[in-house]
């Protein structure tokens, strides 16, 4: 019996929370599911790709999510 759940990806707002949603979004198509982006705040580490992230704020935090979401829908806007 085969059960499909949802992927959850991680985005911090640089290229490589982008690719990781992209990747997660065709992995979802192939398996029938949904993705749940999340982000976490106060988010005020190093990223791997672009340098400092400071998300003091709930309102910002959400800013970075929409902000990946919405560039992953502009590349590929049937799978988001």
């Amino acid at each position: 019996m085969s059960t499909s759940t949802s992927i959850v990806v991680g985005i911090d707002g640089g290229l490589a929370s982008l690719a990781a949603l992209e990747a997660a979004l065709r992995e979802a198509s192939l398996r029938g599911t949904d993705v749940i982006a999340v982000t976490c705040w106060p988010a005020d580490d190093h990223r791997d790709d672009s340098g400092q992230l400071t998300c003091d704020t709930y309102e910002k935090a959400a800013d970075v999510l929409e902000h990946v979401i919405a560039e992953a829908t502009v590349r590929d806007p049937d799978h988001v």
